[in-house]
């Protein structure tokens, strides 16, 4: 065993997998523990590295609210050391948040949400990671709101003041498919593929694309 946690200020509950960076260093979610309780009993969950010698860091702890709680999901990695996830929980509804947590120079990181979903037509509640394009555009699923409150596919792009504008390629309604839970792949000509839990009522789950 590489590392167990405690529940406590390192973080519990861990239900995502790891990403390597090129050094060999393990990085991860954990979406209970940390240093807020969230109402939940077990805490708003946190970020977290694990060096090449073993030594456990905790790179952040969420604490609910308008910063996100609950990251179900693992992480992604940019070529600048940039690391992006998603939490299920938080904002001021609960409806989640996309985040980056970026290296400072000196040691630490910096906390930054990118979005945070309103549990309307831009989509609630996202249960699973991120991809990145080669043009640092940033594309997932939520499990629920879009126009028929059945998830949504929703693309996130930098913009030229350092902000994120969100859009939405594709909101869920009961056919093809309802409630993406697993997140995307893109193939070489850019389009996305993903699958669908369903509603279960009229439909039992779905394989899906996206061109665009």
């Amino acid at each position: 065993m590489l590392y167990g946690f405690s529940g406590g200020r390192d973080g519990g509950f861990v239900d995502a997998g790891l990403i390597l960076d090129a050094a060999g260093n393990l990085y991860g979610t954990a979406f209970g523990g940390g240093d807020s309780n969230c109402g939940n009993g077990f805490g708003c969950g946190t970020v977290f590295k694990l060096s090449t010698t073993g030594e456990f860091t905790r790179l952040h702890a969420f604490t609910g609210g308008a910063e996100g709680d609950t990251p179900l999901a693992g992480l992604i990695l940019d070529a600048a050391g940039n690391l992006y996830g998603t939490t299920a929980g938080g904002e001021v509804a609960g409806h989640g948040v996309v985040f980056k947590l970026a290296p400072k120079a000196r040691g630490g990181w910096i906390y930054t949400v990118l979005h945070r979903f309103t549990g309307g037509k831009d989509g609630s509640n996202p249960v699973t990671g991120l991809i990145l394009d080669a043009a640092g555009n940033l594309y997932g699923t939520t499990v629920a709101g879009g126009a028929k409150g059945l998830g949504v596919v929703f693309k996130l792009t930098p913009s030229a003041k350092g902000g994120w504008n969100e859009s939405v390629p594709w909101a869920f309604g009961d056919h093809p498919g309802a409630s993406p839970r697993a997140g995307l792949i893109f193939d070489a000509v850019g389009n996305l593929y993903g699958t669908t839990q369903g509603d279960p009522k009229t439909t039992f789950g779905s394989v899906f694309e996206i061109t665009p």
